[in-house]
């Protein structure tokens, strides 16, 4: 039985072990759980109480609890490595699954000098390395983009010593990092080059730690090429809170280029002179109130007056629109606005002439408008002729549609008497019947070939009535939802003329659904179709087919036969109005049908296509959105 002393150290130890910031386990030497604290089981979410520990197994328990660590192997390799050396150690980093990051620290403990058992001490340090991530990630964020830059870095100690290189500086890693600690001096040295290169630079340092301030200079270096090249070297002082010198900063520019490029650009200076001088075009600068500041020559070309005798006076002036004045002040005032195109007459010293203005701002550092620019273009003679052309235009329109007239009139003054003959012939052919058998059979033929031939004239009238509303734009579209597979159906055996020997097959694939169309306009385009695919097979030859397939985003319907088929050279003539292919023969056609098909397609937004081989048959595809 314990002492009241005895028991109150016991208490109190076990209020500092429930308390204390760390997961603790303590075992026996048998590995039989002595004592545990909450801080353990909030570490790694035990569903139990540290008492509920007590007198198990910690082999089992470690068994249970390596579930928790993201690398089990490292955890178990720790554990034993402990358990065999019983040595103090660690801490020893692990990653648990849920995110969290804990240290391990092992001490065996012993009674007497003898062995007693072991305890484990875990940290909840998540916070702290997710802390060093951070930083890690910064430091290499920042580490990443020093050594990307296109510049030599370097950052040296008050003693002109190397603290750090980037990689533009050195790309060889080992030698980057020998390079630390170490001076110009030394890295002459290393590289065998003349000491001159570090006592300039040593020099350039001193200036900088007397004068505070930056210090820039030029490198020359004749590469083994003999080419020249120029690298602009920095070095900038950072100043601490303290007013020392921390630390400076070194930067290396290659501006070979650079020198190459304003040579460039004076030489593109004095080019663009040349050029605008010997521009077209009138270009001009401006100040603020609209004032010419520069002209080129042009502008004398253009309106009479020499540049010289223009120079200070307004844009405006020469402007016959006195809106135009207004225009400019509220574009020059428009901060959104950084271009304005428009037209405008301009006086000159003979007449007035109409030009195109482009004008464009110049932006002070503060984004205000200090002056602008521009291009005039002389344009009188193009608006002449575009009014020319425009008069043109308004003839050319009236004369479609007096030829529109002309044909509507012409179609259907034929189709009253054509109607009036067909009614005659059909008379003619019922007397027939009571007349002589000789006779009879001879009339028949005469009348059976006037009849076609008035047909043909018919069919031919309502192919130019059509045409004649299309290039009218009197066509609208009327669209319903179609059952498309149901009209078809009916359609192919209800609006064409069909044999038993060329019976049309119907093949539908994907899932049917409705189409929005002006069924009206369609049906005239698959009767074109359809018709072309029975005449123009013979019929010892395999039936016209017609396949319907459905896909996600449109309809196909191919009509496909086994026909005449197309010679290839005829086949981009398809299309055009009175064009028939070559190897029709005597079999009828107006040459107007498929302009008609092409038409109505293209109204519903789709497209008609065709593959076609002579002697072997035509397929005819026409794709409609849904």
């Amino acid at each position: 039985m314990n002492s009241p002393a005895n028991q109150y150290h016991l208490d109190h130890a076990n209020y500092i072990l429930q308390n204390i910031p760390y997961g603790i386990l303590i075992e026996d030497s048998k590995r039989c759980i002595h004592s545990a604290n909450q801080e353990l089981i909030k570490i790694f979410g035990m569903d139990a109480k540290p008492e509920d520990l007590v007198g198990l197994d910690c082999e089992v328990l470690a068994e249970q609890v390596k579930q928790a660590f993201k690398n089990q192997e490292y955890f178990v390799q720790t554990i034993n490595k402990c358990l065999s050396e019983k040595v103090k150690s660690g801490p020893y980093e692990f990653e648990l699954v849920n995110g969290k990051f804990v240290e391990l620290n092992y001490i065996p403990y012993y009674v007497n000098d003898a062995f007693a058992g072991h305890s484990w001490c875990y940290s909840n340090v998540t916070i702290k390395k997710n802390h060093e991530l951070e930083v890690k990630k910064q430091s290499d964020f920042f580490s990443d983009i020093l050594d990307s830059l296109p510049a030599d870095i370097a950052i040296f100690s008050p003693q002109h010593t190397y603290m750090f290189l980037n990689k533009t500086a050195i790309q060889d890693d080992e030698f980057r990092q020998w390079m630390i600690g170490k001076t110009d001096y030394d890295y002459c040295n290393k590289k065998n080059k003349p000491t001159n290169i570090a006592d300039e630079r040593n020099k350039n340092f001193k200036k900088v730690l007397t004068s505070r301030q930056d210090v820039y200079w030029e490198d020359e270096i004749i590469k083994a090429d003999g080419d020249k090249k120029i690298i602009l070297r920095i070095f900038h002082p950072y100043i601490n809170k303290t007013n020392e010198i921390e630390f400076v900063v070194g930067y290396g520019i290659d501006i070979t280029e650079i020198k190459k490029k304003d040579l460039q650009i004076l030489e593109t200076e004095l080019k663009s002179k040349f050029l605008i001088d010997n521009f077209k075009k009138v270009v001009f600068t401006a100040d603020y109130e609209g004032k010419f500041v520069d002209i080129n020559p042009a502008w004398e070309k253009i309106t009479g007056f020499s540049v010289k005798s223009c120079l200070g006076n307004l844009l405006t002036s020469y402007v016959k629109d006195a809106s135009f004045k207004q225009t400019l002040i509220d574009f020059l005032a428009d901060n959104e606005k950084t271009e304005l195109n428009l037209s405008f007459q301009i006086k000159t010293q003979k007449q007035l002439k109409w030009v195109e203005a482009y004008f464009s701002k110049n932006l002070s550092i503060d984004n205000k408008v200090k002056s602008f620019w521009g291009t005039l273009s002389d344009v009188d003679e193009q608006n002449k002729e575009k009014d020319k052309l425009l008069q043109l235009i308004t003839k050319e329109k009236e004369l479609n549609e007096l030829k529109s007239k002309f044909v509507n009139m012409v179609s259907h003054e034929v189709r009253t008497p054509l109607a009036g003959i067909l009614s005659s012939v059909e008379l003619l052919e019922i007397i027939n019947q009571n007349i002589d058998a000789s006779l009879k059979e001879k009339s028949a033929k005469h009348y059976s070939r006037i009849k076609d031939q008035i047909l043909k004239i018919g069919e031919l009238m309502n192919d130019v009535l059509i045409l004649g509303k299309i290039e009218s734009g009197k066509i609208e579209l009327d669209v319903e939802e179609v059952d498309f597979v149901a009209n078809l159906s009916k359609f192919s055996t209800n609006n064409i003329n069909i044999t038993d020997s060329n019976i049309i097959k119907l093949f539908v694939k994907g899932t049917p659904k409705k189409v929005k169309m002006d069924w009206k306009l369609m049906e005239h385009v698959f009767t074109n179709l359809l018709s072309n695919a029975i005449k123009y097979t013979k019929d010892n030859q395999k039936s016209p087919e017609i396949l319907i397939n459905f896909h996600s985003k449109d309809v196909e319907v191919t009509i496909k036969d086994y026909g005449i088929g197309i010679p290839k050279d005829d086949l981009k003539l398809l299309f055009q109005p009175f064009k028939r292919a070559s190897n029709v023969g005597n079999i009828n056609g107006t040459g107007l049908g498929l302009i008609l098909v092409k038409y109505f397609v293209e109204l519903h937004k789709g497209e008609v296509s065709v593959i076609s081989e002579e002697n072997v048959g035509s397929s005819f595809t026409v794709k409609l959105p849904y």
